[in-house]
């Protein structure tokens, strides 16, 4: 009897710490370290436990991490249709200027800033001009691209051509 017991409680304590374990990653604790002497099948269980943990804890790492990924691209994809949206409600060229110089003072800290907008031609269609917190249209004479030779990085893209109406306003 007293041999019984001592094979039935070899097997059946390490069982309970395994059982304990489980119940425990059932509540979220990915934390559970089980480690058993054990070289027979409870043992083995034990040892693949401890695995699968591992690579859950691995798996939810990873997840979060495309979560925070995912949750930046969609407030970046937020950020610019709500700008895009307001740049399209503007009524002048003007007022689309205005609104970006604005937006670009959130992003830059710098007094002065200036806007150029450009026609397919690459002609100027209007230069306006943020000095802290005043926008001004300016006035430039025979400017056009060539006299941004100096800058690096420069690229004109042919997108559709401006709703001349909103070029005649500002």
């Amino acid at each position: 009897l007293a041999v019984s017991y001592f094979f039935i409680r070899r097997v059946t304590k390490p069982l309970g710490l395994l059982a304990g374990a489980v119940e425990k990653v059932g509540q979220g604790n990915l934390d559970i370290c089980v480690e058993m002497d054990n070289v027979d099948e409870v043992g083995t269980l034990a040892t693949s436990f401890q695995k699968m943990i591992s690579r859950v804890k691995d798996h939810t790492c990873r997840l979060e991490q495309k979560t925070l990924e995912l949750d930046r691209a969609y407030r970046q994809t937020h950020s610019s249709l709500t700008i895009i949206q307001k740049i399209g409600a503007q009524a002048t060229l003007r007022d689309v200027a205005s609104y970006l110089l604005e937006k670009f003072g959130e992003i830059v800290a710098c007094r002065q800033m200036l806007v150029l907008v450009f026609n397919e031609n690459q002609k100027v269609l209007g230069a306006f001009v943020r000095q802290n917190s005043t926008i001004d249209k300016i006035e430039l004479t025979e400017f056009d691209a060539t006299s941004l030779t100096g800058l690096s990085e420069i690229t004109f893209k042919k997108k559709r051509a401006f709703d001349t109406r909103v070029c005649e306003n500002f």
